[in-house]
């Protein structure tokens, strides 16, 4: 079963630049899909940052006041760090963006988030 499900699957990037290519690869069919979602808003390999949402959940979160960033600090991947940012809605946070910038710098993630939202 695991050699039948693999074989689907494309294989898990071992550097930060086989990472970008290999989303690259991936956005190409996407976005020849029909409902034309685009969910890969970043991929940077000069700053090595990567972002997903769509538009939809953009829109929505242009709406709120209050956002809340959320990031996994120490407890990482190999790569990337995981940056989230919810907004406040009707007393629930709730997530509208996913980021996995390179490191937990305050620069890194203002940057992050100035291209998401």
């Amino acid at each position: 079963m695991h050699t039948a499900r693999s074989s689907q699957l494309l294989p898990l990037p071992t550097d930060n630049e086989e990472t970008h290519e290999t989303l690259s690869a991936v956005l190409q069919v996407l976005t020849s899909s029909k409902e034309q979602l685009q969910f890969l808003l970043v991929n940077d390999s000069e700053k090595n940052t990567v972002s997903f949402s769509c538009n939809t959940n953009l829109q929505f979160l242009s709406f709120f006041d209050v956002f809340c960033v959320d990031g996994t600090c120490k407890s990482v991947l190999k790569f990337f760090q995981l940056l989230k940012i919810h907004g406040l809605n009707n007393g629930h946070y709730v997530p509208f963006a996913f980021s996995l910038p390179a490191n937990q710098h305050q620069a890194c993630c203002e940057d992050v988030f100035r291209q998401t939202v």
